[in-house]
């Protein structure tokens, strides 16, 4: 059973679902053209595949006991470029559309996460020597 050793440990791994949790109330309650309520589904889809990429690095943490590393570069880039253009916008400075902006960041956090997934399942079957995601030619 892994246990955390020290508070700084608990607070670091606690640190990327904080930062989540800081970027939904940002945007929700900052966006002059409050993306929380014309453009929620978009805002859950982006933060959702973030949130899941999260989870699924955690997951794998944990199954290969490695340390935990949380906020990677991508997530990270997400949420930080989302909070900035949105109080950027709040403080009178609007450098892009805030939805054409989060409409890119919820394709850019829907592939990152695709990606990891194939990445991880290709890596899985060549541990365990199985074909998965590949097409095998018929023989005649």
């Amino acid at each position: 059973m892994y246990k955390i050793q020290n508070l700084t440990e608990l607070l670091t791994s606690c640190g990327a679902f904080v930062y989540i949790s800081f970027t939904i109330i940002v945007v929700a309650d900052l966006s002059p053209s409050k993306l929380g309520i014309t453009a929620l589904r978009e805002l859950m889809l982006c933060i959702g595949f973030v949130f899941a990429r999260e989870i699924g690095w955690m997951q794998i943490a944990h199954t290969t006991k490695a340390k935990y590393t949380p906020l990677d570069n991508v997530n990270f880039g997400v949420l930080s470029i989302l909070v900035f253009n949105t109080s950027a916008h709040a403080w009178g400075f609007p450098l892009v559309d805030e939805y054409s902006l989060l409409v890119l960041l919820g394709v850019v956090s829907c592939a990152a996460y695709i990606h990891m997934i194939v990445c991880v399942t290709k890596e899985i079957c060549q541990e365990l020597k199985i074909t998965a995601l590949t097409v095998t030619p018929k023989n005649n």
